[in-house]
């Protein structure tokens, strides 16, 4: 990766839905979380509005390197839900703590993308809303 974000969230913070840009970024896409533990949930972008199917929950301890690439980086949508705690699988209720968030991605410098699917991909699809 060739570009790197350093993000800071103070307890309460989310991060609304959203696939990473096509256009602006390559293949994977790496977030190293330290300081608080936080619920990510992550939706098929083509559901990203429905209520029908639950969102896949990933909880990610403080030092966890998440890994986005193929259908994870382009056909899921992923968020951070604004709220001051979560809800463990075992029903406790874990307060939310600051967080900073690295993130890496390499920068397209093709000016193209090769990704495998063209209907969804801003760069070919000139007609979708551009994204983060």
């Amino acid at each position: 990766p060739d570009q790197l974000t350093a993000s800071y969230y103070p307890a309460g913070a989310g991060i609304p839905p959203h696939v990473d840009s096509h256009q602006a970024f390559g293949d994977t896409v790496y977030s190293l979380s330290l300081g608080s533990p936080i619920m990510m949930e992550l939706r098929p972008a083509s559901e990203a509005t429905s209520t029908t199917r639950p969102a896949v929950v990933i909880d990610l301890p403080p030092r966890s390197l998440l890994v986005m690439r193929d259908d994870a980086r382009y056909l899921w949508e992923h968020c951070i839900r604004a709220r001051h705690s979560d809800i463990l699988p075992s029903g406790q209720l874990r307060p939310r703590c600051p967080r900073v968030s690295l993130t890496m991605r390499p920068i397209n410098r093709r000016g193209r993308c090769n990704c495998p699917w063209p209907t969804i991909c801003q760069l070919r699809n000139k007609g979708l809303p551009a994204r983060d």
